[in-house]
């Protein structure tokens, strides 16, 4: 079913008109700018944490000029009122897809249709008090022999928030979420799959100078297909502190130190299942010098496994270099990732990194290996085909790290046992992306792969190598 411009535009009037007469008995009056707001020269744009955007630049209606424009800021009263936000999110995804896995999802995959959508409500009540919710519905058609768990959720709750403090240099956040830290190696709301990750719990965020420090703890949300169906992950916690800034002795560069606590029920590794504490402590320096980036992470482990203990590392590498002057700005760079493997599985202790939470796989997100116990090496060249669309070509090499451990999926889960080879080479891989932006709402974008499976998976299981073609379309408003 269609609606004219006139329903829809009839539609957020209404809304407006009850709210208004509900709320402003409700909330503290917000102060009036004394200078008429000046309109933006660029447009708000949307971002990956929907929840993260301002709208604000829009409360003057001479500064819109886009459709939508008018439903990011709904005044609810008079202006120093509360406010809603209204938008929402359409993916689209075709998979032709062979052997992902190294065929251990089955066979070839062609023309699966992954449909994702979001809709989402913001009411900023006042300075100190905001409410934030957002549903969600995921399908799948033509995946063979079934759904993934991650391809169907009919209709669910995705966030549902508030926001104490929300304006204030310290803030409470409670209830369900998104959360991203980082380069997202840790912590990350599962992106790639049809069903996008969330968790329940508490964020307490607090600004000092030029840092900025979250105290958190939440549990992930387990998806089920039904509608409102989706409960918080019981056999998971994790909790932690996380925090950004700049430093004198590294100047421009910027900092990230963390620690991330997790604690997990019959956790699997190729030794075997137990229950898992484990503790991470890491530091993320990045920045930009000149036409130079870069980007260094380490991550160090410990913890119990059942009764023995943990002692895990990762480390990963990217620099690259653009040039600025030429005219499609290129940017050459290199990736160096290594996470630590287990070195005996007849020893109780255990040295398999824990990704825990993160975007997607070691490789990239089309052939599903996590950084457990890989060493992974990446080439890439970036450029603009045109002011709207930019190119990336790159080229990888994967390997175990330990010989005495096996390849991992993203989620955790063991893809290849390594107890019957002691190959290192897990295979080499190609990949091909093109994004285009065809406006302010929608974009296109292509990924195309193919993997050469290596000695390993030929050892291990059958040795097939892999391959995708993944057009997808985005709309924002």
């Amino acid at each position: 079913m269609q609606l004219s411009r006139t329903s829809l535009r009839g539609a957020r009037n209404t809304v407006s008109s009850v709210l208004a007469a509900v709320l402003p008995g409700m909330v503290a009056a917000q102060p009036t700018p004394d200078e008429p707001l000046r309109c933006a020269t660029a447009a708000p744009s949307y971002r990956f944490l929907r929840h993260a955007e301002d709208w604000q630049s829009l409360r003057d209606s001479a500064c819109r000029n886009d459709y939508w424009d008018a439903w990011k800021h709904i005044a609810l009263g008079t202006d120093a009122g509360p406010v809603l936000t209204l938008g929402g999110d359409a993916r689209l995804v075709l998979i032709n897809a062979r052997y992902l896995s190294f065929g251990n999802e089955g066979g070839d995959n062609h023309n699966v249709l992954l449909q994702r959508y979001h809709a989402h409500a913001s009411l900023r009540v006042s300075g100190e008090l905001r409410l934030f919710a957002e549903l969600k519905s995921n399908h799948q058609n033509g995946r063979e022999p079934g759904p993934l768990g991650t391809d169907v959720d009919r209709l669910d709750v995705h966030q549902a928030f508030v926001d104490l403090g929300a304006e204030s240099a310290t803030s409470l956040r409670i209830g369900r979420q998104e959360l991203v830290y980082g380069s997202g190696r840790r912590i990350f709301p599962r992106n790639g799959p049809n069903v996008r990750g969330n968790f329940d719990g508490l964020r307490l965020a607090t600004r000092a100078a030029d840092w900025r420090a979250d105290a958190f703890v939440f549990r992930p949300v387990a998806i089920d297909p039904g509608r409102f169906d989706d409960n918080t992950v019981r056999d998971q916690t994790f909790w932690g502190v996380y925090a950004t800034g700049p430093h004198r002795w590294i100047t421009p560069a910027l900092l990230d130190v963390y620690y991330i606590g997790a604690k997990r029920d019959a956790a699997r590794f190729q030794q075997g299942a137990a229950n898992e504490l484990r503790h991470t402590l890491g530091m993320r320096l990045f920045g930009r010098i000149d036409a130079w980036d870069h980007d260094h992470e380490l991550s160090l482990q410990w913890g119990r496994f059942g009764g023995a203990a943990i002692r895990a590392w990762a480390v990963a590498s990217e620099t690259g270099y653009t040039w600025r002057d030429a005219a499609r700005r290129p940017r050459a760079s290199l990736r160096l990732s290594v996470a630590s493997g287990d070195r005996d599985p007849a020893d109780p202790s255990l040295q398999t990194f824990n990704s825990l939470l993160p975007r997607g796989g070691a490789v990239d997100e089309g052939f599903n290996v996590s950084a457990a116990n890989i060493t992974h090496l990446r080439a890439a060249l970036t450029f603009d085909v045109s002011p709207a669309a930019q190119a990336t070509f790159a080229a990888n090499s994967t390997w175990r790290t330990s010989r005495r451990d096996g390849v991992y999926g993203p989620g955790g889960g063991l893809i290849r046992s390594g107890a019957s080879s002691t190959a290192r080479h897990v295979g080499d891989s190609v990949n091909v992306y093109l994004l285009w932006a065809i406006d302010r709402h929608a974009s296109v974008d292509l990924g195309a792969g193919y993997f050469w499976s290596g000695r390993f998976v030929g050892e291990t299981g059958p040795m097939r190598n892999m391959a995708y073609v993944t057009p997808t379309f985005y709309y924002r408003f």
